[in-house]
């Protein structure tokens, strides 16, 4: 319920309520080289098992991004968004709790930015 708060409360996004936490972890250009490749490339090597699928796979000239969901029956409980750039910051964001995917989808729909 914070979470949504944060963002003008339920009533403009009520797919929020079911959000428990939002973690980031960045890997920054701050970082030794070889850290820095090494983390990326367990990151990169994230694919679908039996715990995770890709729903969203983008693949750009200089950046990769991913969406992943762990679910339970009917229920997401876990999203990752994956961003890898091939030269800046790297990040992975995740979120847990009870969604359905139309939750998400409507999430990721009001999240776009209209190009005028």
């Amino acid at each position: 319920m914070f979470l949504a708060k944060l963002f003008g409360g339920l009533e403009d996004m009520p797919e929020l309520k079911g959000i428990q936490s939002v973690e980031i972890m960045t890997v920054s250009n701050e970082c030794s080289d070889n850290r820095q490749k090494e983390i990326k490339k367990q990151i990169a090597s994230l694919s679908d098992d039996a715990e995770y699928t890709t729903l969203i796979s983008i693949k750009g000239e200089e950046d990769k991004v991913r969406l992943m969901a762990r679910q339970e029956n009917d229920m997401i409980k876990e999203l990752l968004f994956v961003v890898l750039e091939k030269e800046d910051d790297s990040v992975v964001i995740r979120i847990k709790g009870k969604m359905n995917l139309s939750d998400v989808q409507s999430m990721i729909e009001k999240g776009e930015i209209s190009k005028n």
